[in-house]
């Protein structure tokens, strides 16, 4: 059987930055985890995941630094950098599935809280551009659906 290799696209204006699709299995993690993450009352009334929190996870997963999952080198370097506040770490040759399976629920909404709140807004609004369009590509329902 021939798989298709998972999509990819560099981040303009950023060297070494590219976002790549999530496996399967990553994408099974991403989502056992966010169901686990906070969630707040709906226009509806129903629970629901809150928006920052899927759109700033989502683009954790896709991010890659120098061939690295940066979710995995954005762990490491807060546990180096500040122990007291930030006190995991992960194998450095972890893959983002790893990553995400480590850590616990409440520290990995820290993580990525740290992560929305370290970026600019233009950054933020353009990864997620690109992860809509060309990496995590949301699929239109069909006639025959």
């Amino acid at each position: 059987m021939i798989f298709k290799p998972l999509r990819r696209s560099q981040v303009p204006d950023s060297p070494g930055i590219e976002l790549i699709e999530p496996s399967a299995g990553t994408a099974t993690a991403f989502i056992v985890k966010m169901n686990e993450f906070p969630k707040e009352k709906g226009a509806d009334g129903k629970e629901q995941i809150i928006g920052r929190h899927y759109t700033g996870f989502r683009a954790l997963i896709c991010l890659h630094q120098n061939g690295k999952p940066y979710l995995t080198e954005l762990v490491n370097e807060l546990n180096k950098t500040t122990p007291a506040q930030w006190p995991l770490s992960v194998p450095e040759d972890s893959t983002t599935r790893q990553t995400i399976e480590s850590l616990d629920n409440a520290y990995l909404v820290r993580v990525v809280d740290f992560f929305i709140d370290s970026i600019s807004l233009t950054q933020f609004e353009s990864v997620n551009d690109i992860i809509r369009k060309e990496i995590w590509i949301d699929k239109e329902p069909s006639k025959n659906d």
